[in-house]
């Protein structure tokens, strides 16, 4: 199996590394962000067969059929009901918020806040909340609004473009894009598939979590057979520390930790080399322990002290 990392973020970073290229002239520039869309398509399909996608690139015709549920889009289909939504007066909505607040330099999260119909600080005190455009997407989840605002980015509708800061640090901002007009013209359609219906077997959740720190979940177990009727076992719960234990990685659990022990190289190795390897070690041990904390909560809260302590000693045998 192949399994495709993306993020909405990466095409973003694509699209101005092609715009700000000065090996590429404008035709170029043009085939390549094409295909770069193609490839955002692909990876936000979530309707049809990968194989078939992939295939008719290549000028094959392939009948879905025969994928037998091997790709992920063909498993869920039993499970998963997708519906297509024309979201062209949305999407003009959205331009025009861009259009009127894009001189003042704003981010693509920004826009998509007053979209939403936030009344935050930033945006009271701008006196955005009292835009025409401010909470038209109030009935539509965060998810969805962050996808119709970067698709509307990937087809050109909208465009980022940066500004070095004195820290010498790049910010992005937004700003309507090429093809802002055909939209507004009503030369353009925008339709895009949306997840109505999520597998049965995964597990629901709140909209609203506890504020235990451990923020509890529940785990159903499987029903049993009593002479011949079934009896559900209560759901049992168990902390989200218990939980992170119960992950196995390369066969030991996370709980049973085994310090890194060094086979006695003395003799192939000079002391400058095995102090410089101990120091090595211990400086690991110390960034993914920083690392971690900055995790909210914090990876240590789910370590015994032992590992924290002895994680990566070292030990000449």
């Amino acid at each position: 199996y192949c399994i495709t990392y993306f993020s909405f973020r990466d095409i973003r970073t694509m699209q101005t590394m092609i715009q700000k290229d000065k090996n590429l002239d404008r035709e170029n520039k043009e085939k390549h962000l094409n295909k770069l869309q193609q490839v955002m398509a692909y990876c936000d399909n979530v309707t049809d067969c990968r194989r078939k996608l992939v295939l008719s690139y290549f000028n094959e015709d392939f009948d879905s059929k025969l994928c037998h549920k091997n790709c992920d889009n063909c498993r869920n289909s039993a499970n998963v009901i997708n519906e297509e939504r024309d979201v062209t007066e949305p999407a003009k909505k959205i331009v025009k918020l861009v259009e009127s607040i894009q001189n003042e330099r704003v981010t693509i999260i920004y826009c998509q806040d007053v979209f939403k119909g936030s009344r935050s600080s930033k945006i009271v005190q701008a006196n955005h909340d009292t835009l025409e455009e401010h909470g038209i997407g109030k009935s539509m989840q965060k998810s969805e609004i962050e996808r119709i605002f970067f698709h509307l980015i990937t087809i050109r509708v909208l465009q980022e473009y940066s500004i070095m800061n004195n820290s010498g640090f790049a910010s992005s901002y937004v700003k309507v894009g090429p093809n802002a007009k055909k939209l507004l013209t009503g030369k353009m359609e925008i339709k895009m598939q949306f997840t109505i219906s999520a597998p049965n077997s995964r597990p629901s959740t709140s909209s609203s979590f506890q504020s235990n720190e451990d923020n509890i979940p529940v785990i159903a177990q499987k029903s049993t057979t009593i002479g011949g009727n079934v009896a559900a076992n209560p759901p049992r719960f168990i902390s989200a520390k218990e939980h992170l234990r119960s992950y196995t990685y390369g066969g030991s659990t996370m709980g049973s930790s085994h310090p890194i022990t060094l086979k006695n190289t003395s003799d192939l190795r000079s002391t400058q080399e095995l102090n410089n390897l101990r120091m090595t070690y211990e400086r690991l041990r110390e960034l993914s322990l920083n690392l971690g904390n900055r995790m909210v909560p914090p990876v240590g809260n789910f370590m015994p002290d032992s590992f924290k302590k002895n994680g990566s000693n070292i030990t000449n045998e």
